[in-house]
């Protein structure tokens, strides 16, 4: 369906699939930000535990969500970066291209590329990095493949200018924690950082390091882990994934910079 024959208004989901000038596109409706309870509460978590996954990036009211998130992919864009094309936007509504498949329904079907996607996919977001920019919402799911090219979806965490260290950080966390979605496939998580590492110009294995040493009593609860919540067993996931980079006493010396 094109574009000019659908009444945005009355779009029955916020997001839907159309043509725009011929070409594949989404349209996403804007909807108003609103912070919860569980925001607030999770803002004060963040504060109290000093931990950059639990940052709140949800913008606040008087943020117009399409206007923010096409001026700022307009921006990437300009840059070079995996993003998609933003094809028209108003107060009301945001026109992107359709850049693919998601990148874990990708893998799904094409398990032998699984590796290389993924190394695809943290390549772009250490881009992103080394741009000067975060995403905020870095899970696997805002990932996107076409013609064997990734690109980075879904802008709309707002992300402080003078946390960027952190939320950069965070993007990776998030991205590895996400991971746990395809936790019955095999992949070289070790490559993966060092993709991110080489391309983004920040080494960071120190900083995984010193988290999962901070984290790794969340496994004292796996006797209980089927009362546990989605959340939880990402969280273990990523604790398991992290200690990967545990090394013997003689080998932990090195530049322990970090972002």
């Amino acid at each position: 369906m094109d574009i000019q024959e659908i009444d945005i208004a009355k779009m029955p989901q916020r997001v839907i699939r159309a043509e725009y000038q011929g070409k594949p596109c989404y349209i996403k409706k804007r909807i108003a930000c609103r912070r919860t309870f569980i925001h607030w509460l999770q803002g004060k978590i963040a504060k109290v535990i000093k931990d950059p996954i639990f940052a709140l990036t949800v913008p606040g009211p008087n943020v117009n969500l399409a206007l923010y998130e096409a001026e700022k992919i307009n921006v990437l864009h300009r840059l070079g970066l995996q993003v998609p094309q933003v094809f028209s936007y108003s107060e009301d509504y945001l026109v992107i291209e359709d850049c693919g498949m998601r990148v874990d329904h990708y893998i799904r079907r094409h398990i032998e590329q699984g590796q290389e996607v993924l190394e695809k996919a943290v390549r772009t977001i250490a881009q992103l990095h080394h741009a000067g920019y975060c995403h905020g919402g870095s899970q696997i799911r805002n990932f996107t493949i076409k013609e064997q090219r990734v690109y980075l979806i879904d802008f709309e965490e707002e992300i402080p200018e003078d946390c960027l260290g952190d939320f950069a950080f965070r993007d990776l966390l998030l991205f590895l924690q996400s991971l746990a979605d395809l936790k019955d496939i095999e992949f070289d998580f070790k490559k993966i950082v060092d993709v991110y590492q080489r391309e983004s110009g920040y080494p960071v294995e120190e900083r995984l390091l010193a988290y999962y040493r901070k984290l790794r009593f969340v496994r004292a609860f796996q006797p209980v882990s089927r009362l546990m919540g989605r959340d939880y067993h990402a969280m273990l996931f990523l604790v398991n994934l992290l200690q990967q980079f545990e090394r013997p006493k003689e080998l932990k010396k090195g530049n322990s910079s970090s972002i």
